[in-house]
């Protein structure tokens, strides 16, 4: 059987406001049980400023039920560093995922 992992999700989230009415920002965290982690691809930075980069990537699959918008958020995984999501995930069509998990969600970071 298949089981999924505990992973924290951070949102920015608007938190209220300084004197001069601009808007203030925090990380919010929250965690989310049941989340499918399957490691990326491993590669190197090839750059020539970068000789002893490389990038961490995971494809996440969030259960379905799962309400937020990830767009912008950031996941940590298995104990490290956040990693910044890609892009805008969207979710598969209910009738389309017989399984637990309906949203594919691609995150990563690059090191060194």
């Amino acid at each position: 059987m298949i089981r999924g992992e505990k992973v924290v999700v951070e949102r920015h989230v608007e938190v209220g406001r300084d004197p001069g009415n601009a808007p203030i920002f925090e990380w919010v965290a929250e965690e989310v049980d049941d989340v499918l982690v399957a490691p990326g691809g491993l590669a190197d930075v090839i750059e020539s400023n970068r000789p002893d980069g490389a990038q961490v990537t995971f494809t996440l699959h969030f259960p379905k039920g799962y309400p937020a918008n990830l767009r912008g958020a950031r996941v940590s995984v298995r104990g490290q560093a956040p990693l910044d999501v890609i892009g805008d995930p969207q979710r598969y069509t209910e009738a389309n995922t017989p399984g637990r998990w309906s949203m594919p969600v691609e995150v990563g970071r690059t090191d060194g």
